[in-house]
């Protein structure tokens, strides 16, 4: 425990210079507060390990110094052990003080030898604590991550379908709250078989990767949310998108692409891989469903490919 810093906080400097004389010889460094302001805008700057607090001074007490340090709801303000220190010894004063955050309760005068064991009791307590939030928070995380990974596809890194479900639900009812458009754009890769059969399988995922770095690239809003929809489709969420901004993004992807230049010697298309794009913009209403959007948006692809494919068609219809 050589190294702790423990905060002083009484209003009395007697007590307070007799406070850090015990801190000292038990070879702790000390800082030290007349009042809560002070004590307040100490803690801040120096971090103590922990605080011996009067509970009787001018202006704010004790027990708000307590109660503002521990609603910072900051990792280190919460590990923080407070004991307070007090002539206050009723069984009120003792509930008020642990209820507004407080560790111990130890009545004045106290001795060195009585104070020394108690912050080596709040040092212990405050480890535990440490622990223990260390192993919440990498919990919390491990979480995180898994969710996360739920939410992708295995082989791109970006969305999968599952996840394309979900969020397209969810900015569908966005929509209908708002009254504002929802665009989405699917995407097949031109003439994947034959790539595949071609050039194998190793490179038909390098492929499936290259593609989807290159839509990646096409937008940068946050919300617009790009999804590996299974094999080689891909699919574009965009939110709060009107047709032209649809259209802008559509035939963005589609040059993308091109500019990608992953040679494809076996594309009736061209010699590179290329993209057959459909999509559609629709304001959600009672009468329309977000399946609606996907049936349209694949008879857009469709018709892309009829047309000889590495293309953009937008559904003409803006409902």
């Amino acid at each position: 425990m050589y190294g702790l810093k423990i905060l002083v906080v009484d209003d009395s400097r007697t007590y307070q210079a007799m406070l850090c004389s015990y801190v000292a010889n038990m070879g702790f460094e000390h800082v030290s507060a007349m009042n809560g302001d002070q004590a307040l805008e100490i803690f801040h700057i120096e971090r103590p390990d922990l605080i011996l607090l009067d509970v009787t001074m001018p202006g704010i007490d004790g027990y708000e110094v307590a109660r503002r340090l521990r609603a910072m709801h900051e990792e280190w303000a919460l590990l923080v052990p407070i004991i307070f220190l007090s002539g206050l010894i009723r069984d009120e004063d003792i509930v008020e003080g642990i209820e507004a955050g407080g560790d111990d309760y130890l009545a004045k005068p106290i001795s060195d030898i009585v104070l020394h064991a108690k912050i080596k009791a709040m040092m212990r307590m405050a480890d535990q604590r440490r622990v223990a939030l260390e192993n919440s928070v990498a919990l919390e995380k491990a979480n995180e991550k898994l969710a996360h990974l739920n939410k992708c596809d295995g082989l791109t890194g970006i969305y999968n379908k599952r996840y394309f479900l979900e969020y397209l639900q969810q900015q569908w009812l966005h929509g209908r709250r708002n009254n504002s458009p929802i665009s989405l754009l699917f995407i097949d890769v031109d003439f994947f078989k034959p790539y595949n059969d071609n050039y194998g399988h190793l490179e038909g995922d390098s492929c499936l990767k290259q593609v989807a770095n290159a839509l990646k690239m096409v937008t940068h809003c946050s919300a617009d949310l790009l999804f590996r929809y299974g094999g080689e489709e891909f699919a574009f969420i965009l939110p709060d998108t009107d047709h032209q901004g649809m259209c802008e993004i559509g035939e963005a992807a589609v040059q993308a692409l091109r500019d990608a230049k992953i040679p494809h010697a076996y594309s009736a298309a061209s010699d590179v891989v290329t993209i057959s794009v459909g999509g559609v913009c629709m304001t959600p209403g009672r009468k329309q469903n977000p399946e609606m959007l996907i049936t349209q948006s694949d008879q857009c692809v469709y018709l892309a490919k009829e047309q000889g494919r590495n293309r953009f068609i937008p559904f003409k219809q803006d409902v």
